[in-house]
């Protein structure tokens, strides 16, 4: 696949979600988040900072995979495993550190965000490929992905997910997640399909335009935006959402310089 035709797929799959220069996005919060040891700890990265209740210079417990006898993931090794599987798919699939364009950064939210749903940390992963590529990207994932984690490319979406993460979210709003007797994988395809998986993907909110909301930022370093999204309207809530999608980059690549933006939407 040529890669400005591949680059340009990134693009309009991510599109809505950095609809803002940088320069555009507010700086109510900025909070650092990085691992020292066994703790994903949150620090002031700005001078005006919001200091959420309980979020200052909190300690995280990280979350526990099952896998065997009770160890913690390394998704770090997720991620290199994603890697390996998407240049299967992609053969320009980079290899760099996270410092590079627009293309190569979305290639590491990707690597970061199916790991983190891999562990279960995130409750879906959704990426609208197109039909065929979606599933060139299920069939490589699940060469590297447990089998008991959900690898599902339908009407051209691609899906990973842990159903024990994902049925809660579900099982809180039926009227809003269930039609009728539709499966949960029903339910997923029909809320992504319309754009109103948000709560699902772990941002907070479920579509881009519900006011009033937060839209949350993140970023490393003084490089482009890493990723954006649209979070709850109690900036505590909304807090707790950017936390836990910056802690997926540090835990995947164990980034020290990842932090957070927070801009109340109106």
């Amino acid at each position: 696949m040529p890669g400005s035709l591949f680059l340009s797929q990134l693009r309009q799959a991510r599109e809505g979600l950095s609809g803002k220069s940088a320069a555009e996005y507010g700086r109510e919060a900025a909070l650092r988040v990085r691992e020292e040891n066994d703790r994903i700890i949150l620090e002031n990265a700005a001078e005006n900072s919001i200091v959420f209740p309980s979020e200052r210079s909190t300690h995280i417990q990280t979350d526990k995979w099952e896998m065997g006898a009770d160890k913690e993931p390394d998704e770090g090794r997720i991620a290199l495993d994603i890697r390996a599987a998407s240049q299967n798919v992609y053969a320009g699939w980079t290899t760099s550190d996270g410092s590079g364009d627009e293309g190569e950064l979305s290639q590491r939210a990707i690597e970061a965000q199916v790991s983190a749903a891999v562990t279960g940390r995130k409750p879906l992963y959704f990426e609208p490929w197109g039909e065929g590529l979606s599933e060139q990207f299920a069939e490589s994932y699940r060469k590297v992905i447990p089998g008991d984690v959900e690898v599902i490319a339908r009407d051209g979406m691609l899906f990973v997910f842990r159903s024990e993460a994902v049925q809660p979210i579900v099982d809180s709003d039926p009227a809003f997640y269930k039609i009728g007797s539709e499966s949960l994988l029903d339910s997923i395809v029909r809320v992504s399909a319309a754009g109103r998986n948000g709560e699902l993907l772990g941002y907070g909110s479920r579509d881009m335009l519900t006011r009033p909301a937060h839209g949350v930022t993140i970023l490393r370093g003084k490089q482009p935006v890493l990723y954006y999204f649209i979070s709850d309207p109690d900036p505590v809530h909304a807090g707790k959402f950017a936390q836990a999608r910056a802690t997926d980059f540090v835990r995947a690549f164990g980034w020290a310089d990842v932090r957070f933006k927070i801009e109340k939407l109106d």
